[in-house]
């Protein structure tokens, strides 16, 4: 999980760059953005999209009771409760077999080409592939995502303390002028 923190930080933050960085310079070549994806091990990333992609499997039910007017008797929901687990086994086996297959890696791979090709010339993403091979860049690649995380959980948690109160008072304000027509 780790791992996958610090390929998510790398690609959120080099993807949020992007915007920026983009340029009427000429796009980079494909060996070199290949190789920034080696050395990055960006491409890691797919079973962390797959665990995401799962996760739509218990919405995805729902939605087919909801809109298929399905309401489960009691013995019919003790059933599907039992059943659960086999459900989302089986969904995350489709899941699974598609970013394992070798045409879906092969399609993020020319995804990343093209994203970072079109937002870098050859020689920055030289210049980021060399940095990334050094032991600063090691050490970024390996703590960017927690130092990430931390500094996010601080912002959140004032964040919290801050609005929370004034979200509520809101949220009663307009619940009182709903309630009261």
């Amino acid at each position: 999980m780790f791992a996958q923190r610090r390929i998510a930080g790398l690609l959120s933050a080099l993807l949020l760059a992007v915007p920026m960085m983009v340029q009427a310079a000429p796009a980079a070549d494909t060996a070199a953005v290949k190789e920034l994806i080696s050395a990055t091990r960006i491409n890691g990333m797919l079973p962390m999209l797959a665990q995401r992609a799962a996760t739509s499997a218990g919405p995805l039910l729902q939605k087919y009771l909801a809109d298929n007017k399905i309401e489960l008797s009691a013995e019919q929901q003790k059933k599907a409760q039992d059943g659960l687990k086999t459900y989302g086994d089986s969904q995350m086996k489709l899941v699974k077999d598609y970013f394992d297959s070798g045409s879906t890696k092969q399609q993020f791979e020319q995804a990343l080409v093209s994203s970072y090709a079109s937002a870098f010339t050859t020689a920055e993403i030289k210049q980021i592939t060399a940095f990334v091979k050094t032991p600063a860049g090691q050490k970024w690649l390996q703590s960017n995502g927690a130092v990430i995380d931390r500094a996010a959980a601080e912002v959140m948690q004032s964040a919290q303390k801050a609005l929370l109160p004034k979200m509520e008072a809101a949220a009663a304000s307009y619940g009182k002028s709903i309630s009261s027509k």
